[in-house]
């Protein structure tokens, strides 16, 4: 809850990445013995040094395909979202290391990372008439398979008293013809 000015923002989102990516374990003196220096900082926690090594490993070896997934998304979207709407702004990407570690210590409830986690790719279309979001979340829907737990209107939970932009999430599975086109190695 700390206030930065808005150009260290980003440094320092990234430096509260790497911290949680990098847990530093508090240091103990060579002759202190006491239980507070010998106890397991990860006691409690789902997330444990040898765990994380193993989803990072693992999504480090996705990392190739999640960005090729990454490019499809952006390239369908690009496409099909202008031909509704020609001046809808598309951008799309891959979760970085940092981003994936991090999430999974900071959430500390993921026991299968790949199955749970929902944006190891995301994607974003700007849109600025309501009109114009409303067509585009119907293309989605007849589009995408919709993971609809985990979708939602975000200016919906925000409530009447609250100010913020529109906001609509969709968590979407590549299923096999579903949306057209799509390689079957990035089914699923």
């Amino acid at each position: 809850d700390v206030e930065f000015a808005p150009q260290f923002r980003r440094v320092a989102q990234r430096y509260a990445q790497d911290v949680a990516a990098n847990p530093r374990p508090p240091a103990v003196k060579k002759n202190d013995l006491s239980a507070a220096a010998q106890k397991d900082i990860f006691k409690d926690s789902i997330v444990k040094p040898v765990t994380l090594e193993r989803d990072l490993d693992k999504f480090l070896r996705r990392q190739k395909d999640l960005e090729e997934f990454s490019n499809f998304l952006k390239n369908l979207l690009a496409r099909e979202v202008r031909t509704l709407i020609p001046t809808a702004e598309v951008n799309a990407r891959s979760k970085d290391p940092v981003s994936f570690a991090g999430k999974l210590i900071k959430k500390d409830k993921y026991t299968d990372p790949f199955n749970q986690v929902t944006d190891l790719v995301g994607a974003r279309i700007v849109l600025h008439l309501e009109s114009e979001v409303d067509a585009v979340c119907r293309w989605i829907e007849e589009t995408f398979e919709i993971d609809r737990a985990n979708s939602g209107d975000k200016l919906k939970d925000l409530g009447a008293d609250k100010f913020g932009y529109r906001s609509v999430h969709y968590v979407v599975e590549m299923r096999d013809k579903k949306p057209a086109g799509v390689p079957q190695e990035l089914i699923g």
